[in-house]
């Protein structure tokens, strides 16, 4: 098979986005989003978010879907701004702590942008 040199890869992506056995339908993974047993941001993401954080940097996200999972990106993300999601309990960037809130609210059109591309180009 043609892509038989890159099944390991693929699987260890995929298991890094498997939400632990025992959140899979918590109360907790379901709060932010996370019905099924995958994550919809890979926690490396939060990770960074977290350095960045820790070393003082200001910076700005920008989250490239294909439009139909924007929801579902934001539901988890916000839970992890929040500090709800159930692999970082801690996370503060919701702005309770005088740094910015970084949540996206999509009855706010000042905190995200959208751009569509069409078959016109």
């Amino acid at each position: 098979e043609p892509g038989e040199p890159l099944r390991r890869p693929y699987e260890e992506f995929v298991s890094g986005l498997s939400l632990p056995a025992e959140l899979v339908g918590s109360e907790a993974a379901q709060a932010v989003g996370l019905t099924g047993t995958h994550l919809f941001i890979i926690p490396a993401f939060f990770e960074l978010l977290l350095h960045l954080k820790r070393a003082g940097r200001s910076f700005s996200l920008v989250f490239r879907t294909f439009g139909t999972d924007l929801k579902d990106v934001v539901a988890e993300f916000n839970g992890f701004c929040e500090g709800k999601h159930p692999l970082f309990p801690n996370a503060v960037f919701d702005g309770r702590d005088g740094w910015t809130d970084y949540r996206v609210s999509f009855e706010d059109p000042s905190t995200f942008g959208t751009f569509f591309r069409s078959a016109d180009g």
